[in-house]
């Protein structure tokens, strides 16, 4: 059994109409002639409405002749309208793309369709609205993968925001198990009965009709009871639901605020790491400026001293170091007088070593620093000492990171050493040889041979 029903934006039910047969709406309408079935239902419902009201409904109510009837009685009504009742081709407005929009109004200026392309036309028939004002709106694109900004005109945009939410009997009946189901896309409720009752009269047996009758209204009355008795359910329902949802959002509140305050709390440890790392940038400059300096310092302390390698332990046993070393200096490198007069030396510290190992260092502290030079140059010319089976260098004494340093030129002086190029000039011409054998050859042909001529 359907039940047409008529009610609010928000769901408040104005009336309702069980349908009983199109002659029972005959019975009921004035002026029936000409109106389908949908146009029959809104008269009935509308008798109830005040002038002046807005009615909006779907394209199974939606006639011109009905429009018309609403219109007489001041009931202003706007509906979709089937796609057989076409204005513009869908091809066209397809090609025109997505917002695309026509109009057409009656002869007398008081109806309007509008034909609107969405993802799919719709047409609408209305005696209050058209399509402008226009307005834009959210569409996502399936091709480009996002939502897209299109046109709307006005009918489209009212008729969305009156129809978008189903009446509450139809959130009811969807949530909860009853004799009834609900038709959105109508707005009609459709109930089903627990026992059902044929509406035809019989002349014979009048009190039997009336009995009939009587029972089926006992039983929709019963079906209204249990509709209530649901709908509080609902009401506590919601009632809970409020409750959880206010609990979910202080819950999400003070989330929240733990969240504010944690980044918080990040950007200042971010800031004081940043300004950490610039001062120990600082620091660490100057602890390199300061070690240069100890470093500088601690090298220019030994500009008087040198290191004898290659001594063996025990030699200078039955005389001091000083001594040892002095005799080494006048008759290794034929260095002598008062010159040379040594302040200390002793062997470099740390445990003695094993005789597989070589032996210690020998470092010695002259009182002059010229002293140290010269016996520096004297050591470099002679390429080492041979002393008592023992093969002696001598080397300036530095500080390691010194060393280190002096080291990583060794491939860049050897480079400048090798290959040695000699360098001449005759007759005024300057020449150079880097080969020995091609000198020797110019030797021989130019400067012996005009040496042998003069002799002749």
């Amino acid at each position: 059994m359907k039940n047409f029903v008529c009610a609010t934006v928000d769901g408040i039910v104005l009336d309702f109409d069980i349908y009983q047969g199109a002659h029972a709406l005959l019975e009921q309408v004035d002026e029936p002639e000409g109106l389908g079935l949908g146009s029959l239902v809104i008269d009935r419902l509308s008798q109830t409405l005040h002038p002046g009201t807005k009615v909006y409904y779907d394209r199974f109510f939606t006639t011109i002749q009905g429009v018309e009837r609403m219109m007489k009685k001041q009931v202003y009504v706007t509906g979709t309208v089937m796609k057989n009742r076409r204005n513009k081709t869908d091809k066209t407005m397809k090609k025109a793309g997505r917002g695309t929009s026509a109009q057409v109004t009656t002869g007398y200026g008081k109806t309007c369709v509008v034909k609107s392309y969405d993802n799919k036309p719709v047409m609408m028939m209305s005696v209050v609205h058209a399509t402008q004002p226009e307005d834009t709106c959210q569409r996502w694109d399936k091709k480009l993968k996002r939502y897209v900004t299109i046109s709307q005109p006005s009918i489209i945009h009212v008729y969305n925001s009156k129809m978008v939410d189903a009446p509450t009997q139809s959130k009811v009946t969807r949530s909860y198990k009853v004799y009834g189901t609900m038709n959105q896309g109508k707005r009609s409720v459709q109930t089903r009965l627990k026992t059902s009752a044929t509406m035809e009269a019989n002349p014979a047996s009048p009190s039997s009709s009336e009995a009939s009758q009587g029972n089926n209204m006992g039983d929709i009355f019963a079906e209204i009871g249990k509709m209530n008795t649901t709908l509080n359910k609902v009401a506590s329902d919601v009632s809970t639901i409020k409750s959880d949802t206010t609990e979910l959002k202080n819950n999400v509140s003070a989330l929240q605020t733990c969240l504010e305050e944690a980044e918080s709390r990040i950007g200042d440890m971010e800031d004081s790491t940043a300004s950490m790392a610039n001062e120990n940038k600082v620091l660490r400059q100057k602890v390199e400026q300061l070690w240069s300096c100890v470093d500088d310092q601690e090298n220019r302390g030994r500009r008087k001293n040198i290191r004898l390698i290659g001594m063996k332990k025990g030699k200078e046993t039955g005389n001091t170091m000083n001594d040892y070393v002095k005799k080494i200096m006048n008759e290794g490198l034929g260095l002598q007088g008062a010159e040379y007069e040594i302040e200390r030396s002793h062997r470099s510290g740390g445990p003695r070593p094993g005789n597989n190992n070589p032996p210690r260092v020998i470092l010695v502290k002259f009182i002059r620093y010229t002293a140290r030079q010269k016996v520096l140059m004297a050591a470099k010319k002679e390429r080492g000492i041979r002393w008592e089976d023992c093969t002696l260098s001598i080397y300036e004494d530095m500080t390691k990171e010194r060393t280190d340093q002096r080291r990583q030129f060794s491939p860049i002086m050897k480079a400048l050493w090798d290959p040695a190029i000699l360098r001449f000039t005759w007759k005024g011409e300057k020449l150079s040889f880097t080969d020995p054998k091609k000198a020797e050859t110019f030797v021989r042909e130019n400067i012996q041979s005009t040496e042998n001529d003069c002799m002749i």
